[in-house]
């Protein structure tokens, strides 16, 4: 009697599976997966995406020691790759947090200026730099001279007092209480230059250093172009470019997925590291999704804060 009851169910289970599904009846299925999609990106478009475009303005904070003479510790504000993003009204929240930070001095690291008709949002930083009262250090970065307009920003930062580093150095130096520090700046134009290459201007910047016991900082927009700028005994270079890989995914792609000069998973994109003895801080940079023709993901906007205290 077992056996025959199962031959009964199993022949009933075959007409069943060989039966027909009525139209009616896909279109529902359909329908009923399209709207637990439809709930999906939802959800997702509510609680995720904030997170995973999220566009806040972040400070990053690094800590640098040296060897060299600092009688009190140096800060310096890294901003680079604007590339026409705004941050509140007349970029009011990047400024303030700048101020917050107090700086001695702000190093412009390339792509600041854009490739629109309008430089409205760079303007507006860098009149509020000048407002606050930081000296500014200044280095080209591809935007500018994909403008065609290079000469002319150089010319136009020079003439407000705006230290323009092509292949050149400069000293800042600073006095209190009887004490005097010097820090030597020099800094080279992106690569784009037809003119000048990159190895003749660190040649002729390094040149230029005029006390080699001096704290030196290299400004170059590149970070791929680590191997030249390491062939000179900088302290500290300082850059930018990558835009933190563009996509990066927590604690799976860190330095991001692709990087202009670098490629798909390059390692150059943002933080510190250290190269021989010299620091290496790269600024994931400022751009942002309305900026850039490629948004972001997990990759914030970024203003670098770096304090050298004597080791």
């Amino acid at each position: 009697m077992k056996v025959q009851h199962i031959r009964k169910t199993h022949k009933k289970t075959i007409r069943n599976q060989g039966k027909p599904r009525s139209i009616a009846s896909i279109l529902f299925s359909w329908f009923v997966k399209f709207v637990f999609c439809g709930i999906l990106l939802f959800v997702f478009a509510i609680f995720a995406a904030p997170y995973v475009f999220d566009e806040r303005l972040e400070v990053t904070r690094i800590s640098l020691t040296t060897e060299k003479t600092l009688h009190w510790p140096v800060r310096i504000a890294l901003i680079t790759d604007l590339h026409g993003a705004a941050f509140g009204a007349h970029q009011e929240e990047l400024l303030s947090k700048i101020k917050t930070e107090e700086p001695d001095f702000v190093a412009l690291v390339g792509d600041i200026f854009g490739t629109g008709d309008t430089e409205k949002e760079t303007e507006d930083l860098i009149q509020g730099l000048l407002a606050d009262g930081y000296p500014i250090y200044y280095v080209s970065g591809n935007a500018e001279f994909e403008s065609k307009r290079i000469e002319a920003i150089k010319e136009s930062l020079v003439a407000r007092a705006i230290t323009v580093l092509d292949g050149h150095t400069s000293v800042y130096t600073r006095e209190r209480y009887g004490f005097t520090d010097r820090i030597s700046i020099s800094g080279v134009d992106d690569p784009e230059n037809p003119i000048e290459n990159t190895v003749f201007q660190l040649k002729r910047a390094y040149s230029e250093v005029t006390d080699l016991d001096d704290y030196k900082i290299l400004l170059a927009h590149r970070p791929e172009l680590i191997d030249e700028y390491l062939k000179f005994p900088y302290d500290l270079i300082l850059s930018g470019h990558a835009h933190g890989g563009q996509w990066r995914i927590p604690r799976l792609l860190e330095n991001g997925f692709y990087a202009s000069g670098q490629g798909f998973f390059p390692s150059l994109t943002g933080g510190v590291s250290r190269r021989d003895k010299t620091d290496l801080v790269i600024s994931r940079g400022l751009s942002g999704r309305l900026s850039v023709e490629v948004p972001r993901i997990f990759n914030r906007p970024e203003l670098v804060i770096i304090e050298i205290k004597k080791q």
